[in-house]
């Protein structure tokens, strides 16, 4: 008899449970915490709790804390309609970051009954909103609501709204920014010094094989099949006494290269006059050094190259087409003369004469002082922090100061992106909070989450810049390489393929350039992973460098100049100014690309310094911030390959700091 009692007691209990259990609730509460939430009207979000758990008193509530990611993911039980614990820690939330509902997306799961999601409805990191497949309630308290992101919200997951915001500011009183889609006013803040990069050692790949046939190219000698076109050359042999000029010694030498009598030597040209407003005439390199371009339109002197000595040459060679001249970028588009002098190859003698056929001027001396590199106030604020955490607090506190300043994120993008990149990517993605439509901004902030391989968060950058632009095609390209950076190897040959196919109708060289040697590689490196079927067969030959340089920056409209020092403390400059490029730079705002690209091949062994130097706009106003970042892939196309990123932010003309130093053994 006791025992049948025992067992009808257990059994009911079991029964109880179980009815309780299926009567409990588990509510996700998804608590937004991005910047533009910091004024929201918390008395009614939490007000709206209240009467929830005064009906559901029994329910596990799921606390998401999410700005551009999940920040905090908890579970708190609710018995009784004693919600105590969750209003505790909802009051003492920091708003931080812009919003992505994607990332609620990823913890909601069918074990959840409800969706208490609490938000303005201002995502800026994504452009998809997402069906959550649970019930959804949706609560908004603030007065900078997105009443058009609130109604895809309820359209996508047929949720019930309630709207507790007003449409009138309210009085900022805690002193935090405030989001908007309008641009707030631009706060004072100190200048940045920028910060001087690592060192970067990247190791050759060489190749033994003494029967390769070679040809002289920018770069030094290399493989004749790793160049890719013709390269035509002359040797001493070949010029003879009775030429005076070196102009005669190139006439009727090379096929497709035309110097007149009677001309200049720099004023060869080496395909047909394409405008006749563009310059076409060649770039003239002198052992390994860029001379001064003459210009066929007549804006300015021609150069002039009869100081040099036929008989003091020991080669000349004519490169043509994308592989042999891309190390001087689009100052090497219509063709390079590259002229080898006897005396380069000599030892240097203490006492000897002067070389004349050497450039005057371009040897490389560091000037510290030029070289800015220290960092600024923020960071040294940041610096004086004992922890991360305290180093977060004093980054939310500097921000009441410098709230609206893009410099303040960057420096603490910049303090955190090696400990703490979560933080570091927070940090910058207000940016985008702050700066939704400012094309410039929100391509700085994508250039430096790049820089730490934040992909996920380049492609939504990058897609928010081609809802307002379209024709943004270096956005596409972007878009293109995060995706091969993730792994998504098909989605991203795709997206190349269609830009490739699309760059057909306005015929830009760079670009081309660009996405030839981005689709060859894909092919080359993940070629039995993807559907090729369309695929042309041009692209299946493989390109190599021991070193490629691709640089990028956030505005066409920016002036600035990169130096290039080599092994033997010889520098070039590649402009990129108004004054200089007024038509590339037409070209760039016309089609959306900021982008140039350099390669190494062939003995280049040795220490390389890359600085830049800003100086200004060329705009109708001078940008907050010019931003530049630099893909440096050591073995391009090899098995071998790798790829760093780095990146460095300007904020006033005449900055001059350097990108990276490179280390080719």
């Amino acid at each position: 008899m006791g025992f049948k009692r025992f067992l009808c007691c257990f059994w009911l209990l079991v029964i109880c449970g179980t009815v309780h259990a299926q009567n409990e609730k588990y509510v996700m509460v998804g608590w937004d915490a991005s910047l533009s939430m910091a004024n929201r009207s918390i008395e009614n979000d939490l007000k709206f709790l209240e009467n929830y758990f005064k009906v559901n008193q029994e329910a596990k509530v799921n606390l998401v804390i999410f700005s551009n990611a999940v920040i905090e993911n908890q579970e708190i039980q609710i018995s009784n309609g004693n919600w105590t614990a969750l209003k505790e820690k909802l009051n003492k939330v920091i708003y931080d970051g812009a919003t992505n509902y994607g990332a609620l997306e990823q913890v909601i799961s069918l074990h959840h009954t409800d969706l208490l999601l609490f938000t303005d409805g201002n995502q800026n990191m994504a452009g998809t909103v997402p069906n959550f497949g649970v019930k959804t309630f949706i609560i908004n308290s603030s007065p900078n609501k997105d009443q058009f992101g609130l109604n895809k919200l309820l359209v996508a997951n047929k949720a019930r709204i309630f709207d507790y915001g007003v449409l009138e500011a309210k009085e900022d009183v805690t002193g935090s920014p405030k989001a908007s889609n309008s641009e707030p006013a631009k706060a004072n803040e100190p200048r940045s010094l920028g910060i001087n990069l690592e060192e970067v050692v990247v190791t050759e790949n060489t190749r033994n094989n003494k029967e390769d046939r070679t040809v002289r190219t920018a770069s030094g000698e290399i493989d004749e099949d790793r160049v890719g076109v013709a390269v035509q050359s002359i040797g001493e042999e070949d010029i003879t006494p009775i030429q005076t000029n070196v102009s005669q010694s190139v006439q009727n030498k090379f096929s497709g290269v035309e110097v007149k009598q009677n001309q200049d030597i720099s004023q060869v040209k080496m395909r047909t006059d394409n405008s006749m407003l563009l310059n076409n005439y060649g770039l003239i390199v002198i052992d390994g050094v860029p001379q001064q371009q003459s210009n066929s339109n007549g804006s300015s002197p021609l150069a002039n190259f009869g100081f040099l000595n036929p008989d003091n040459i020991a080669d000349i060679t004519v490169l043509k087409g994308m592989a042999a001249t891309t190390k001087y970028g689009t100052l090497g588009a219509n063709g390079v003369i590259l002229i080898t002098t006897k005396s380069s190859k000599a030892p240097v003698v203490k006492g000897q004469k002067q070389d004349m056929a050497r450039l005057k001027n371009n040897v490389y001396v560091e000037d510290i002082d030029q070289i800015e590199t220290t960092y600024t106030a923020v960071l040294k604020s940041l610096q004086k922090s004992s922890s991360p955490n305290e180093a977060y607090e004093t980054y939310i506190a500097l921000r009441n100061f410098n709230g609206s300043s893009v410099q303040f994120y960057m420096d603490a993008f910049n303090y955190f992106k090696a400990s703490e990149p979560e933080i570091a990517v927070r940090a910058l993605s207000n940016m985008v909070e702050l700066f939704p439509n400012d094309i410039p901004k929100l391509k700085s902030a994508a250039l430096a989450l790049s820089s730490i391989g934040a992909y996920k968060e380049v492609v939504q950058i990058n897609e928010r810049i081609l809802v307002l632009d379209p024709k943004m095609v270096q956005s596409n390209l972007d878009i293109a390489l995060a995706l091969a950076d993730q792994g998504k190897s098909q989605q991203a040959l795709d997206q190349l393929l269609a830009l490739a196919k699309r760059n057909v109708s306005f015929n830009n060289e760079q670009l081309s350039k660009t996405l030839d040697r981005e689709i060859r590689n894909i092919l080359f490196l993940h070629q039995d992973k993807l559907n090729t079927t369309k695929v042309d067969p041009k692209y299946f030959q493989n390109l190599k460098y021991n070193v490629r340089l691709v640089f990028e920056w956030n505005t066409p409209k920016a002036d600035f100049e990169l130096q290039f020092v080599n092994p033997d403390n010889r520098f070039f400059d590649w402009d990129h100014s108004y004054a200089s490029k007024s038509e590339r730079i037409q070209d760039e705002i016309e089609h959306g690309y900021t982008s140039e690209e350099f390669e190494f091949y062939g003995d280049v062994s040795g220490k390389w310094i890359f600085n830049a130097t800003y100086l200004g706009s060329n705009g109708d106003s001078t940008p907050e911030i010019f931003t530049l970042k630099c893909s440096i892939y050591e073995n391009f196309g090899t098995p071998e390959q790798s790829k760093k990123e780095v990146m460095v932010n300007f904020t006033e003309p005449l900055q001059k700091l350097n990108v990276a130093t490179i280390i080719v053994e």
